[in-house]
């Protein structure tokens, strides 16, 4: 393919579908802080926004097929195609909450299957040693997949929380998917943990810092969600063990923020390098994923001031970066398009 075709849609990683996930998260968010419009516009720009990237992302696929299998076959770049299966799965939930309709079951029969499709391609690299797991192979972009896992079980679980037709059956695929999201996301945990003590390589600004603290929270959210279905008179243990995981995955996630404000502070300096990258999603969903944590985390425990301070102060710098990030891709989008198209 030509130049204009590689720069526009074969440059275009999976993982751009971040943005979808970002603007949905941030979506919820604001409609549970009472910002309606705000959310609204939200919501239809995250719609916008995933529809225009599976079209790009398609068109991809026939034209520029060989940038696709190299991107499948990246180490790190591999990760980036969860993030298609969690966009759908955010922006399906995001119009649920207000939306709700017997088809919306495609919405994530679509992102299942993407998810399923994905962690088998993921276990076969594993079992064929083309990725490995240890410290000098895992980076944050291995926390795509737990977010993946956690974002299908909230969208079903809150899908069958407005439709009341759920069987035992499904019920169980949602508890799987949140516990295979958690041992996914601990096990990866560790290994980042380890590497911060250790003399390996340094994780960046818009890394596992963030990435964790939201991983920690769509864990909490998806254990509430699932634990709003499942009666506890019929499931003692499943709506303990769910319980649990709400209170610690909500508690652990804050337990970062003295990190994530350290690295925050201390990358100041180098922001006007700032450029627009794909990876800096990283910091906006977190951020986005963690203020409606913690909301709802008030509620559980009746603390109010202390959760709903937090919850307010991440949706705030959560919908700045969304907006800033914003305002680089297209920045980079309008630099790409005037390169494939030069004036004469």
């Amino acid at each position: 393919m030509g130049n204009k075709q590689e720069g526009i849609i074969g440059g275009m990683p999976a993982s751009s579908f971040s943005f979808a996930m970002s603007t949905g998260i941030i979506s919820v968010s604001a409609l549970i802080h009472h910002h309606s419009w705000v959310s609204y516009v939200l919501m239809i720009a995250g719609l916008t926004a995933l529809l225009a990237l599976g079209f790009l992302y398609v068109a991809k696929i026939v034209l520029e097929h060989r940038a696709v299998l190299n991107e499948f076959h990246g180490k790190n770049s591999f990760f980036g195609f969860f993030t298609v299966s969690a966009g759908i799965d955010v922006i399906a939930t995001r119009m649920m909450i207000s939306y709700i309709h017997s088809d919306d079951y495609l919405f994530f029969t679509i992102s299942v299957g993407l998810l399923l499709l994905f962690s088998f391609a993921l276990a076969f690299k594993m079992s064929s040693g083309q990725l490995r797991f240890n410290r000098n192979a895992v980076t944050s972009n291995w926390l795509n997949v737990p977010v993946a896992f956690e974002a299908s079980a909230i969208t079903m679980a809150i899908y069958f929380q407005e439709t009341s037709n759920a069987d035992a059956y499904e019920y169980f695929f949602i508890f799987a998917l949140i516990l295979l999201g958690l041992f996914f996301y601990a096990a990866v945990n560790f290994v980042e943990v380890v590497n911060l003590g250790g003399s390996g390589r340094k994780t960046e600004f818009s890394g596992m810092f963030f990435v964790n603290m939201g991983a920690g929270a769509i864990l909490s959210l998806a254990s509430l969600e699932l634990l709003r279905v499942v009666s506890p008179a019929s499931s003692f243990l499943t709506h303990e063990i769910l319980t649990l995981l709400f209170a610690a995955g909500a508690i652990y996630s804050t337990l970062w923020l003295p990190i994530v404000a350290y690295k925050y502070f201390t990358s100041l300096p180098k922001l006007r390098e700032f450029r627009y990258r794909v990876s800096q999603w990283a910091i906006v969903f977190p951020l986005g994923m963690y203020s409606v944590t913690t909301y709802y985390l008030s509620e559980y425990l009746h603390v109010y001031g202390f959760f709903n301070f937090i919850s307010n102060a991440a949706f705030a710098i959560a919908l700045a970066a969304w907006a800033l990030e914003s305002v680089l891709a297209g920045a980079g989008l309008a630099s790409g398009l005037s390169k494939a198209h030069p004036r004469k």
